[in-house]
């Protein structure tokens, strides 16, 4: 539809007003596009003239407004979010679309953007990027002599919702943020501390430090050096006093079910924080990952310490050889809560995310192969890595597709094969 803009020039309205139009909208799933240059949020209306109509266009309500922000006006166009099917576990979803989702509710909660309440001010420009260099990669490790090999009496735990949930404790506000020179320690008043040139971080009160988890044989940090900077400095920030954002997340976490695109939302908006080209939202992805890769790492060590064997660290699942350890985990997903997936299972690892699991109580067989799709892995018997080398792992979804040949092990065949893996 072409509009001629002229025709609708800006009118006064007040902020509430108009947020009260575009919450309606928000509520029934709409966007703001701008058809010229692509999507653009608007997070704080200074100025807002609003002269609008709406359309109904195949059924779908579009809302066409005019805007005065700031003193510029802009043409905004608001339409239907519509999520697209890309595969297997993808509803197209983007970053943007879910930081928008989840900065609007935040909004309505705090009277605040995310940015303001956890960005700071412009002139803090310079800390975004140095926090950035904070930001850890999850831990995707596979224990190298196990590899390989057929394992049973293995165990299998992952967090619900593991990113939302640690986002959802007390996180790092740039207001009143603050450099100090050389290496200082996080305080109850400054309990974030960030230190750009080791790229690790703490936070007091909590066992969280990603310099000790980098020392980890666990952790293998997927990530190029680091450029060095002229001096060592320390970014102690306090902590944002709302609760607003744990609000809005164990929101959507109880509506999942019903709403299958809210677990993207939660999830891509963290990524979102850092993974822009002005990252003011950083510190967000820098604790939340942090917490995550301690969590991790400080139960694959308790694990360890009652004689189980690690066999894998996956972001945000750990898997095990030996015996159950009940009081470690609950049956029952709940937000945050480290949940039971599998228990006395037979394991073949390749890799964190190359793994394949099977389960006699049931005759499922589970094959995880990164970069292979699902209709080819879907069909592997159980067994299949035990045949792998590395020229056929480079080349193994051309080789299925030229041959189709599966390799399985003979489920009686078990317990013959990996003596040594059992404890």
């Amino acid at each position: 539809m072409n509009i001629n803009w002229r025709d609708y020039t800006p009118a006064k309205v007040t902020p509430e007003r108009f947020n009260k139009i575009l919450d309606g909208f928000e509520k029934i799933g709409m966007e703001e596009v701008r058809p010229e240059k692509g999507h653009r949020l608007i997070t704080k209306f200074e100025k807002i003239a609003g002269k609008y109509f709406f359309t109904n266009e195949g059924n779908k309500l579009t809302l066409y407004a005019a805007i005065c922000f700031e003193t510029v006006t802009h043409r905004i166009i608001w339409k239907p979010v519509v999520f697209t099917t890309r595969g297997e576990g993808s509803d197209g979803v983007t970053g943007k679309m879910a930081f928008f989702q989840i900065n609007s509710r935040f909004r309505r909660l705090s009277k605040l953007s995310l940015y303001d309440a956890y960005g700071g001010k412009k002139e803090n420009k310079a800390i975004y990027w140095l926090v950035k260099r904070c930001v850890p990669a999850p831990i995707c490790w596979a224990n190298d002599p196990f590899k390989l090999q057929i394992l049973q009496n293995c165990y299998k735990v992952d967090v619900s919702s593991a990113y939302p949930f640690e986002a959802s404790k007390r996180l790092p506000t740039m207001n009143g943020a603050k450099f100090v020179d050389g290496i200082a320690e996080p305080t109850e008043e400054f309990p974030f501390a960030f230190y750009p040139n080791a790229g690790t971080l703490r936070i007091y009160g909590e066992n969280v430090d990603t310099g000790e988890l980098m020392s980890r044989p666990e952790y293998d940090k997927r990530r190029e050096p680091l450029e060095p900077l002229n001096k060592i400095v320390t970014i102690l920030c306090p902590a944002y006093e709302g609760n607003e954002l744990e609000t809005v997340f164990r929101d959507l976490y109880s509506k999942r079910d019903e709403h299958p695109e809210y677990k993207s939302f939660m999830n891509l908006c963290i990524g979102y924080c850092q993974m822009n080209k002005c990252p003011i939202l950083s510190p967000i992805a820098a604790v939340t990952l942090a917490r995550c890769c301690c969590r991790m790492a400080a139960l694959a060590d308790e694990l360890k310490r009652r004689g189980n064997m690690p066999l894998m660290i996956n972001v945000d699942s750990v898997s095990w050889l030996g015996k159950p350890e009940p009081d470690l985990y609950v049956s029952e997903k709940d937000f945050g809560a480290m949940v039971l997936e599998y228990k006395n299972v037979y394991m073949c690892i390749g890799g964190a995310k190359k793994f394949q699991i099977y389960d006699p109580e049931t005759s499922e067989i589970i094959t995880k192969y990164a970069g292979v799709s699902t209709e080819i892995s879907q069909e592997l018997g159980f067994g299949f890595l035990t045949n792998e080398t590395p020229e056929t792992e480079m080349s193994y979804e051309k080789m299925m597709l030229l041959d189709g040949r599966l390799h399985s092990v003979k489920i009686d065949a078990f317990e013959n094969i990996h003596d040594e893996g059992k404890l």
